[in-house]
């Protein structure tokens, strides 16, 4: 059984961080910045509309893509260390159910 709560975990995060990464502001625009860096053109609310032809930039375009690439980032933290991966992606996952359920609701 904790096996499943490490996977449920560890989903509902690559879920959460990838739709950071992907299109979401962020506390005080920082997914906004990064993007920005890479390249991205973000319009007057901060939505993503333009990626330039690079690997990060087809990456970020891509959700299912970048999700892959945030997963394995992930995996890889969580088997270097597992106790502090788990500290840093449970509340994206809570944050991850929360949203979920949010929906579901409305």
């Amino acid at each position: 059984m904790k096996d499943f709560y490490l996977i449920v975990i560890l989903v509902l995060a690559t879920w959460r961080l990838t739709s950071f990464l992907h299109a979401e502001r962020g506390p005080l625009d920082v997914f906004v910045r990064i993007r920005t860096r890479f390249g991205i053109v973000h319009d007057d609310e901060h939505f993503p509309v333009g990626y330039p032809d690079t690997f990060i930039g087809n990456l970020m375009a891509c959700y299912w893509c970048l999700s892959v690439w945030v997963a394995i980032g992930i995996w890889v933290a969580y088997l270097l260390f597992p106790v502090g991966t788990l500290i840093l992606c449970t509340p994206f996952a809570i944050s991850g159910g929360a949203i979920i359920l949010n929906e579901r609701i409305e």
